[in-house]
């Protein structure tokens, strides 16, 4: 979709797209080691605690790899 015709609101338009797309890469790495989780037998007792990791990676490593004015914009409170 052209920029321009994209709402106010929208990450692409306030943020610069590598920031953007450095987050989806780390939202992408979290759904796939879930998937992994889920397809291996041996480890799929891990799955659940694969849960706190996800609060983990959004507490303390997202903030490390961006600013707190971007993660408003990335992932707002609902």
């Amino acid at each position: 979709m052209e920029e321009r015709l994209l709402p106010m609101t929208n990450a692409y338009r306030l943020l610069p797209r590598l920031t953007v797309f450095r987050f989806l890469a780390v939202q992408t790495a979290m759904v796939a080691l879930i998937w992994f989780l889920k397809q291996s037998r041996s480890l799929a007792l891990f799955f659940p605690s694969c849960i706190a990791v996800l609060v983990a990676v959004r507490s303390y490593v997202l903030p490390r790899m961006f600013t707190f004015s971007e993660l408003l914009v990335l992932d707002p409170d609902l």
